[in-house]
């Protein structure tokens, strides 16, 4: 296992350990697991399972296996690395944002390792990850073959004692007790609950629909609601309800902007305290529905509020929440959000690309801006454009009128170019243009010397 470095210990025992390494080929993070021979014959055999499982199972959210081997002393193996924010580590807010999706997702992990056979025996927040808007279920060492009658782990030990033989009920059940403790207050879930500790809806297409319907009846019960309180004299709230409930009881795209300035208009203060605190309401409250964030126009309005809010809470939030390929489609506003917030993870190639195309019908003074932000972002994100790209930067900077400030920034970009091997060309008229400022002559004997 020379291949991989380590870099910190996940957790280690007397006879195992569990580490998080480097691959040396490809540079990403995976995660090397061993067991000395001398460990106890049960868990040096759990060991083994978990490869075996990981080795059948068919699901694109859970670890893979890359390595196994044994050595002299001990039996090791190699992961792929799931980084992402455990559940009991999920903000509150969005753990119930995603709750309905938290709970098919997690029965659709379940079923996938019940298909080949085995019980997963060790269901707890610690072992799901989300990451991109998905669950990822981890850690498959406790697992036991269906029809087994003993097990090594469990998170309930108090539900395996009940039962002769082990069977995946025993992991709805499990599912059931850990989704009661994070959502104690909700009363779909509740119901929910009940039904799954006695073994009701099994597969994860009948629990999507048992939601589905819960969330109809509740927008049934809310309109029966008002029809009732129309009966005693209150019409006017029903036939003629305010932007918001209409928006709540129909919620898509078109009504959010009537129902998002109809609550701006009731907060009091600044423009920033107003924003701040009408999007803390929506995100608070789940108001803002997946049909705004699919919206090209309305997501750009959030993320325009946001920046009016001067929150980067809020930047940060809106952007895990809007899909990429909305994002693709707004490159300029993404790019100047990203540059402002620190530690962002760095944007994929495709959207630098789309990025560069719409500069091209921005005027003057807007697109030398849109070039600093996207220039610097090259640069901080080390992205080398490719070759198409690289004509089509040149030639937007021979057709902007620059300033020395951004000339340069397009200098220090060229020069990253070149110590990569790469011919880039600047502005036939910008040595003489920019010849009286002395950071672009010292940078400019340096792209000459280099050339």
């Amino acid at each position: 296992m020379k291949r991989y470095e380590p870099v910190r210990f996940l957790d280690r025992t007397l006879y195992s350990n569990v580490c998080l390494a480097r691959d040396q080929v490809t540079g990403r993070f995976v995660v090397t697991k061993s067991i000395l021979k001398s460990a106890d014959p049960l868990r040096i055999h759990q060991f083994h399972v978990e490869i075996d499982v990981l080795t059948q199972i068919q699901d694109p959210f859970v670890p893979e296996i890359m390595d196994a081997l044994e050595t002299e002393n001990e039996f090791m193996m190699t992961q792929t690395y799931i980084e992402g924010t455990s559940l009991n580590k999920m903000p509150v807010k969005e753990r119930y944002r995603y709750r309905n999706q938290i709970v098919t997702e997690s029965l659709e992990r379940l079923e996938s390792v019940h298909r080949i056979g085995f019980v997963y025996m060790d269901l707890k927040p610690e072992h799901l990850i989300w990451r991109d808007h998905h669950l990822y279920l981890i850690d498959f060492n406790a697992c036991i073959p269906i029809g087994s009658r003993q097990a090594i782990l469990s998170s309930y030990p108090e539900l395996v004692r009940r039962q002769e033989k082990l069977d995946f009920c025993l992991d709805h059940q499990a599912l059931a007790l850990m989704l009661k403790t994070l959502y104690p207050h909700s009363f779909g879930f509740r119901l929910l609950f009940r039904i799954l500790h006695r073994g009701g809806l099994r597969s994860a297409r009948s629990v999507r629909r048992f939601l589905r319907t819960v969330k109809i009846g509740s927008r049934i019960m809310m309109v029966s609601l008002c029809l009732v309180l129309s009966v005693f004299g209150l019409s006017d709230m029903v036939l003629k309800p305010d932007p918001l409930t209409k928006y709540r009881l129909l919620p898509n795209s078109e009504r959010f902007m009537n129902a998002y300035f109809y609550t701006l208009e009731q907060k009091s203060g600044t423009a920033e305290e107003k924003a701040q605190e009408n999007l803390y309401q929506w995100i608070e409250n789940n108001w803002i529905d997946d049909s705004v964030y699919k919206d090209p126009h309305t997501a750009l309005f959030l993320l325009d509020q946001a920046v009016q809010s001067e929150d980067p809470g809020f930047c940060r939030y809106l952007l895990k929440q809007i899909p990429t390929s909305i994002q693709n489609e707004i490159p300029q506003t993404i790019l100047l959000i990203k540059s402002t917030l620190p530690s962002e993870p760095a944007l994929p190639y495709s959207f630098y690309h789309a990025y560069l195309k719409q500069i091209q019908a921005e005027t003057n003074q807007q697109r030398l801006s849109y070039l600093d932000v996207f220039e610097k972002s090259l640069l901080e994100n080390a992205i080398v454009l490719n070759a198409k790209d690289m004509r089509h930067l040149t030639k937007l900077e021979a057709e902007t009128k620059s300033d020395a400030n951004h000339a340069c920034l397009y200098l220090e970009y060229c020069l990253f170019l070149k110590a990569k091997g790469i011919s880039i060309s600047i502005p036939e008229t910008w040595p003489k243009k920019y010849a009286s400022d002395a950071k672009w002559n010292e940078l400019y004997q340096l792209w000459r010397q280099a050339t």
